[in-house]
């Protein structure tokens, strides 16, 4: 029998892709196609605790640009707080708690303090290599009382305001990134609005950029031979479809955009899916912000947006340089109002470096904001903030924890069921009578009728256990109670959910209704963390039991993948967990991987959609589409360089990522939310693990759907759970005198998942911690932490005499407090690194630093501040120092993101008389492995192989090339018969003549072979000239296999795809129809057939290859193989690839 031990993970958001609930799950729509496919590449979740679900999307955009209308600014004080971002801890440890890392590289260092008035000389993070970095903190003055204005003038404000939103936008947009004017608009505003066909955002707001490039004499798209193929992808990106049926469905009902009916049944639509957004940057030597605007995009809904529909949302990114203003002159120009389009905005919440905007009823006269007229429809700032948390109803919390609330409401979600009010009933939480202990903080309970109708309108494979929801002010899970089996939805929450208090008279359908973040699933088997890696082996587990277990799993998942006979492995390229996107390129998306609808929206009209296939060639973006297209063609890695060189990097880069990451796979883990268990069956300290829909596979080789173990945590099989349907959770007991997620770091039952293992070399080793560390001394808040609470209630009656403007800006003091509080989460966390390393894990001043972490993690809610001393007095000892150096290999080889004053300073040293570090031994074995590997994949991938070249591939052109022969003969044969003349070869057209045009194969052949080499050489140079090292994924291509790769493989993906499909269009574009007797679909045939033949004969000599032929001609590449025989069928990339769920044949190789 094993031991079982359990620990809450760091969440990587990845289940959130999907709402399968087999699998990683996403919300499906109505329109699969492309609403399923938005979903997918966008749905993300954000938080624990109070705070927002990660639908906050990190812009990474290319350019800055300037805004015409800015205000004059000048010094203010620069005093500020030490107030702190939140985020949860993990993991219960021998250092009290485990460590969820965040990056550092818009740490700031606080205002006044002596660090602030330093000079930093050295590059910052993510900087480009070679930029001048010089700088300081900028300390500016802002008028909070001025606007910031991205309108028309007013004088021709109303002619504007006649075309659709979606229009008005894009003009403004325009004008505001300095590439048009409104005055070349307003010629064509009487026309555009003259015809009712173009009444809608989709018919007009596209027209605004094709004016634009008759403007600018730009040629139309409607000329483009190509303008089809990429409709789809245009599609994708294009909001104003989405836009239209959210102004219909709010036009008819002011609700209409909440997924519901008038009768309360689920529409087949809901709104909120328009993202409206911008970006804060600060220039060089400026000494006021600018405010770009960005492209509209589609991205994931939230109530906000489904109740007051997406045009009354905006969000604000800030830039790493505008988060070196001070932060009063931040908060400053976040409370001046915003006026876009002709509508007033202002800002009511912060998230890290994100603030939000909302639409109020004020007006615009064009000089003036002026108060309502009462006729717009719109809420007023104040009824907008008292209809969502009123200060009223909600008077006894504190200030930090009423603001925080405010992120409920910006939860990424999909509506699920509106209730009446008088089904949302309430129970009491399980509380220990003894000690007070809340046993099930978090979670409330739902009838089966919620599950049901949850899985009809999603359609969801299995009925879920739990759900985490945000209803009626309430947030956490709803369990389902097996037992209540009545018609009619139900729920019923518990005091510990409810976070803002409703009028029992309230039936606003927002507040009614059921939004869902994700239902539950389980995931097995899981990977370790390094922060797990140091845990265990801080509590006995050995390093050889890692070094096994990283070498059992590169084994399991490579070797098959070297084996390329059909016959014993006919499924090898299935693998799972292929996605839409590189996964080593998704390493540069941030730690919560949210950047991509953002960059998708960045530049867009002219740009590529991100990991979208070349419409015009057939070639896939991410490597491992690539792959499995080239594989259901014919081609296997034995025969075809090309497609074992893409294999060769896919492994390799699989190996770089599993050994630097050290993301190690468990085979008996599996993770999950944790569900408190109400019936009282479980006795303290046990726990029950059921799968639904696959096995777990147990230490003695066989495999079940539920886990039974025995040790700390005794994984426990019980009937009753079984006839409750409980399966994919983890149940934990209500019973002892603490609630058992509280073991768990902290945790509660609102969502929390964790990591439960039973793999013997990991758990029979361990020994759990001495419970004392599992809570803080009791002098820790007093000793090191500041506190400034004041309450609703005070500020009620503070402001409650004050005109509204000015108790707008105090309300904005608290709800924009992100601005104001330096974040000192990475800060601390890059400290406890060090004293780990420096001092032992069990150090108490590395618990302290662990506690100190956990408090800036919650202090949004508490209050809490670091003292200033104990802040200076940390940043001497441990701010002069990088974090160790193992670290650096998780960054695959860049160095961990650092704060901007240590970046020269040295790495720590292990203390004196402490037994080797974990991740010392871990790094220099995994290198090893890796180098082992590496060497086995050049070996059977490399260059060294053979090449030789298809027959099936150069064969259409050899064909044709006989036929035109043929035909200049027979045409010289009939010159000799008729009078002397000269023979015309065929061999002679690629330098030179011109043959007849009643040769029109030999013509045909002469065009082809020229235009294929003109792109050949402009292949050869654009690939050249692409500078390596771009901020793209590094190159991890085999030595030699590819000429031409290294350079575009750095580059952004964006811009790789843009160069590729430049060429790809002219490859395709020319020899035209019209010049050539050959049909299209043959002519593409011989082109992609002689592309191959000639890179073949170019690089014969060097037994190397390019991918010119594949990058330009890679759909009809695969044809000619695909057809070699009768064995072939022709499949839609659309109706198959983008639904199919590949599964593993070869063991978890998870290449994303």
């Amino acid at each position: 029998m094993a031991q079982v031990a359990l620990t809450e993970p760091t969440d990587d958001f990845s289940d959130l892709q999907h709402l399968d609930l087999d699998e990683p799950f996403y919300l499906t729509e109505s329109e699969p196609d492309l609403e399923g496919h938005r979903m997918s590449r966008a749905s993300s979740y954000y938080g624990d605790d109070e705070e927002m679900d990660k639908c906050i999307l990190e812009c990474d955009l290319e350019s800055i640009a300037t805004q015409i209308s800015t205000e004059s600014v000048s010094n203010l004080d620069n005093t500020t707080s030490f107030e702190l971002g939140k985020c949860k801890p993990t993991l219960v440890n021998d250092a009290s708690l485990k460590l969820g890392k965040r990056k550092v590289d818009q740490v700031l260092i606080p205002d006044g303090s002596p660090e602030s008035q330093r000079v930093f000389k050295q590059p910052r993070i993510q900087d480009p290599p070679g930029k001048d970095v010089t700088s300081k903190a900028t300390v500016v003055h802002i008028d909070p009382s001025k606007s910031i204005i991205n309108s028309p003038p007013h004088v021709v404000a109303q002619s504007f305001a006649k075309l659709p939103y979606g229009a008005q936008y894009e003009i403004t947009r325009l004008v505001n990134n300095g590439r048009a004017n409104y005055a070349d608009f307003l010629s064509l505003i009487s026309d555009l609005t003259s015809v009712p066909a173009l009444s809608t955002n989709t018919t007009v707001a596209p027209l605004v950029s094709k004016i634009l490039k008759t403007i600018k004499a730009v040629p139309d798209d409607a000329k483009d031979p190509f303008a089809a193929l990429f409709e789809k992808e245009s599609r994708v990106r294009n909001p104003w479809e989405e836009l239209d049926k959210e102004d219909k469905a709010m036009a008819n009902d002011p609700f209409g955009a909440m997924g519901f009916n008038k009768d309360g049944s689920p529409s087949e639509f809901y709104g909120g899916q328009v993202q409206f957004r911008g970006t804060l940057s600060l220039p060089r030597d400026a000494k006021e912000p600018t405010l770009k605007l960005e492209a509209p995009t589609l991205g994931p809904s939230t109530q906000f947006g489904r109740r007051f529909g997406s045009k009354s949302l905006f969000r604000i990114k800030l830039s790493k340089e505008a988060l070196w203003m001070n932060s009063m002159a931040l908060l400053n120009y976040f409370r001046r109002p915003f006026i876009i389009c002709g509508f007033v905005f202002r800002s009511f919440y912060s998230k890290e470096d994100n603030v939000f905007l909302i639409k109020t009823d004020e007006r615009w006269d064009g000089t003036n904001v002026l108060q309502a007229d009462g006729e717009s429809g719109v809420m007023s700032f104040m009824d907008f903030i008292n209809w969502h948390n009123s200060l009223e109803l909600n008077c006894n919390q504190a200030m930090a924890k009423w603001a925080s609330r405010t992120a409920l409401g910006l939860s990424n979600s999909a509506p699920g069921v509106l209730l009446p009010r008088d089904s949302i009933k309430f129970i009491p939480d399980i509380v220990n009578a003894d000690t007070g202990a809340d046993m099930t903080d978090g979670a409330g309970s739902m009838n089966r009728a919620v599950g049901r109708k949850l899985v009809y309108r999603y359609n969801w494979h299995q009925h879920p256990s739990a759900i985490q929801i945000r209803a009626y002010g309430a947030k956490g899970l709803l369990v389902e109670d097996i037992g209540d089996d009545s018609d009619d939805p139900v729920i019923y929450l518990a005091p510990s959910q409810i976070k803002i208090k409703y009028l029992a008279s309230d039936d606003d359908p927002a507040h009614r209704a059921i939004d869902v973040l994700r239902a539950s699933h389980l995931k097995t088997p899981c990977q370790l963390s390094s922060e797990l890696v140091v845990n265990l082996a801080e509590n006995g587990v050995p390093l050889q039991a890692f070094v096994d277990l990283l070498r059992a799993s590169l084994d399991e998942a490579i070797s098959p993948l070297l084996d390329w006979d059909p016959r014993e492995r006919p499924g090898i390229a299935r693998v799972q967990g292929w996605s839409e996107r590189d996964a080593v390129e998704q390493n540069n998306d941030g730690e919560d991987g949210l950047k991509e609808l953002d960059g998708a929206g960045a530049n867009s009209e002219q740009r590529s959609l991100t990991w979208w296939a070349d419409p015009i060639s057939g070639l896939p973006s991410p490597l491992k589409e690539t792959i499995i297209e080239a594989l259901d063609s014919g081609f296997t890695p034995k025969n075809c360089p090309y497609l074992r060189a893409k294999l060769g990097n896919c492994i390799v880069g699989y190996v770089d990522r599993i050994v630097s990451s050290y993301h190690i796979d468990m085979p008996m883990s599996c993770t999950s939310m944790i569900v408190p268990d109400r019936s009282g069956v479980l006795a303290e300290g046990e726990v029950f693990v059921k799968a639904s829909g696959r096995y777990l596979q147990l230490p003695d080789g066989t495999s079940a759907n539920t886990a039974i173990a025995c040790g700390q945590w005794k994984a426990v099989d019980k009937p009753e759970f079984h006839s409750l349907g409980m399966a994919d959770v983890i149940v934990l007991s209500t019973k002892g005198s603490r609630r058992a997620a509280d073991w768990l770091a902290g945790g509660d039952y609102d969502g929390d998942k964790v990591l439960v293992v039973w793999q013997p070399e990991l758990v029979e080793p361990f020994r759990n911690a001495d419970e004392r560390y599992a809570d803080p001394p009791s002098d820790m808040d007093s000793r090191f932490f500041q506190k400034e609470v004041e309450r609703v209630s005070t500020f009620s009656e503070k402001t409650a005499g004050l005109p509204e403007i000015e108790k707008i800006h105090e309300l904005q003091y608290h709800l924009l407090g992100a601005l104001r509080n330096t974040s000192l989460v990475g800060r601390y966390s890059n400290y406890h690194d060090i004293a780990v390393y420096q001092k032992g894990y069990k150090h108490p001043e590395t618990r302290r630093l662990a506690i100190m972490f956990c408090t800036v993690l919650d202090s949004v809610k508490s209050g809490l501040s670091v003292k200033p001393e104990v802040l200076m007095d940390d940043q001497r000892r441990y701010g002069a120092l990088k974090a160790p150096l193992w670290t650096e290999s998780m960054e695959k080889g860049n160095s961990k993101i650092q704060s901007p004053d240590n970046s020269n300073s040295g790495y720590p040293e292990r203390g004196k008389g402490l037994k080797p570090f974990i991740m010392d031994g871990l790094f220099k074995r995994g290198k090893e492995l890796r180098n082992e590997w590496k060497g086995k994949i050049e070996r059977k991938t490399g260059p060294e192989t053979s090449f030789v070249m298809d027959p099936d591939l150069v064969a259409p052109y050899q064909e044709f090339e006989r036929m035109a022969a043929k035909e200049v003969a027979r045409r010289n044969a009939a010159d000799e018969v008729s009078g002397p003349g000269v023979t015309l070869s065929v061999a002679q057209s690629s330098s030179g003549g011109n043959p007849s045009e009643e040769w029109s194969y030999a013509n045909d052949l002469i065009l082809i072979r020229k235009h294929v080499e003109e792109i050949y050489k402009e292949h050869k140079e654009k690939i050249g000239q692409a500078p390596a090292g771009g901020g793209g994924r590094p190159s991890s291509s085999l030595p030699g296999s590819d000429l031409d790769s290294a350079a575009l493989t750095g580059l952004p993906i964006q811009r790789r795809q843009d160069i590729l499909r430049s060429l790809s269009r002219k490859f395709a574009m020319y020899p035209t129809a019209d010049e050539l007797h050959l049909s299209p679909g043959w002519a593409a045939r011989v082109k992609a057939s002689y592309a191959y033949f000639y890179d073949c004969g170019q690089q014969k000599n060097k037994r190397k290859w390019t991918q010119f032929p594949w990058n330009v001609a890679f759909r009809d590449l695969c044809d000619i193989k695909a057809q070699v025989d009768s064995g072939y069928k022709t499949v839609r990339r659309e109706c198959f690839y983008d639904r199919m769920a590949l599964k593993a044949l070869i063991g978890r190789l998870k290449l994303n």
